[in-house]
């Protein structure tokens, strides 16, 4: 099982660890303080890499890239961005990072795969100009570029996707 921790804090980001064991990736974000939510995410198997054999990677957060610019920080957790890449290794091509923006902050990304979505995990940030709540899920148009701007305050949100499995 994939095991990936995030340590949420209102502004800070304190931990992240990434573990894959075996060959069912299943990231779960745990938060420590109370007034912080949990998430788990679990990532589907190519047909051809479900028979395979158990393995167990640790990746610790220095390994996990980082990219600062302007009231914007990504880690990219799975996948590529910003020039970037993360050394976690999947079954299939994968996206998967921790955006987090400054108020007033705001990130333009092209289309990094052909399905992704966004989590809102804190703030009210909004995509395209249109406001995404907390605590959705907002699939994002095949291949499309988009920008995302944390307009009224403050806003934490998780990047995923990849390429669609055949079948």
């Amino acid at each position: 099982t994939f095991d990936a921790q995030l340590v949420l804090e209102p502004t800070v980001l304190a931990q992240i660890a990434v573990q894959w064991p075996g060959h069912q990736p299943r990231e779960l974000l745990r938060d420590l303080p109370a007034e912080s939510a949990t998430e788990e995410t679990w990532l589907a198997l190519p047909a051809e890499a479900e028979e395979t054999e158990p393995g167990f990677q640790h990746y610790p957060v220095a390994g996990l890239p980082l990219w600062r610019d302007k009231g914007i920080t990504v880690r990219v957790l799975i996948g590529r961005a910003f020039g970037l890449e993360s050394p976690v290794r999947t079954a299939s091509p994968t996206t998967y990072l921790d955006l987090q923006l400054e108020a007033g902050a705001t990130l333009e990304l092209p289309a990094l795969a052909p399905d992704l979505a966004l989590y809102v995990a804190s703030g009210n940030p909004a995509l395209n100009g249109e406001p995404l709540p907390t605590f959705h899920l907002a699939l994002l148009d095949s291949g499309a570029a988009f920008s995302l701007t944390a307009s009224t305050g403050p806003a934490r949100l998780m990047l995923l996707g990849g390429e669609p499995l055949p079948g």
